[in-house]
C-alpha cells in the first residue's frame, strides 16, 4: 500500500496530513485528540466551525453520516488491508459483524463492545477517514461539554428528543441546525444516543496496521472482483 501523503494544498493541510501519518505509521494506537488542532487550522470546506465553541451540526451530521451507528460506543478503530492482517493482529473481524454506514460503503466490522475494523484499500481511504473520525469527536465534544453544563439531563432530554427547541436552546445553536443532530442520530436510536452524548466525552484511539504490497494486492483484487461480477453480471442481461 502507498502510504505516502498526497500533495497538500496549503501549508496547513500540510501540517494536518503529516501530523497523521507520522502518528499512525507507529505500531500503536494513536490518540484521535493529537490531530485536533492540525486538523481545526487546516481550514476545511466541511468543517468550518472547527475553530469555533459553538457546535458545528452541518460538520457532525456529514461525519455521522459516513460512520456506522455504532460509532458512539467505540473506542479504538483500526485500519488494516486484509481479514489475514487483522487476524495476525490478534482482531478476530470474520467473527465480528457487518455495520454499514449511509455515506460510505467501506467494509466495517464491529466486535459488539468498542472497537471498529475499518478495511483500507488506498492512502484515499486514510485521507478520507482521518478527518471525517476527527471532526466526529471535536463535535460531539462540545456538544457533551454543553450539555452538561445546561439544566438538561438524559432523562429531560429523552423526554424532549422530538422538540429540537430544547436541544438548540442547550446547544447554543438555532432550531434548523439543530436538527441535523436529530437526523444523524437518527429516529431508531435517538433516545440512547442522547444518553450516551450527555454522558460521555469521547477519547477515540486509531490504529493502523502494517501492510505488505502482497497485502494490498490482495486487498485491490478483492475489490476489483466485485466489480468483475457485476460487470459480467450487467453485460450477461443486457446481451
Amino acid at each position: 500500500m502507498d502510504r505516502r501523503p498526497p500533495e497538500p494544498e496549503s501549508e496547513e493541510i500540510s501540517l494536518y496530513i503529516t501530523t497523521y501519518y507520522s502518528l499512525l505509521r507507529s505500531t500503536g494506537e494513536v490518540r484521535v485528540r493529537a490531530f485536533e488542532e492540525a486538523h481545526a487550522f487546516s481550514g476545511s470546506s466541511l468543517h468550518l466551525g472547527a475553530l469555533s465553541d459553538v457546535p458545528d451540526l452541518s460538520a457532525f451530521a456529514y461525519a455521522a453520516a459516513r460512520l456506522p451507528d455504532c460509532m458512539i460506543d467505540v473506542d479504538l478503530v483500526v485500519l488494516g488491508q486484509s481479514h489475514e492482517l487483522f487476524e495476525a493482529s490478534g482482531y478476530d473481524v470474520r467473527q465480528w459483524d457487518i455495520v454499514k454506514t449511509r455515506g460510505r460503503r467501506r467494509p466495517l466490522r464491529f466486535d459488539g463492545q468498542k472497537t471498529l475494523a475499518v478495511f483500507i484499500a488506498s492512502a484515499s481511504d486514510i485521507d478520507d477517514l482521518v478527518p471525517i473520525v476527527t471532526a466526529y469527536q471535536i463535535e460531539w465534544n462540545k456538544m457533551h461539554e454543553r450539555l452538561r453544563r445546561a439544566s438538561l439531563t438524559p432523562e429531560t432530554m429523552a423526554e424532549s428528543a422530538k422538540d429540537s427547541t430544547v436541544i438548540a436552546q442547550a446547544l447554543g445553536v438555532e432550531v434548523h441546525e439543530a436538527q441535523k443532530l436529530f437526523d444523524a442520530l437518527g429516529p431508531t436510536r435517538l433516545e440512547r444516543g442522547w444518553k450516551t452524548l450527555y454522558e460521555r466525552r469521547l477519547d477515540l484511539r486509531m490504529r493502523m496496521l502494517a501492510a505488505s504490497h502482497s497485502q494490498y494486492q490482495r486487498a485491490a483484487q478483492r475489490w476489483w472482483s466485485g466489480i468483475e461480477r457485476a460487470r459480467k453480471f450487467i453485460m450477461k442481461r443486457a446481451g
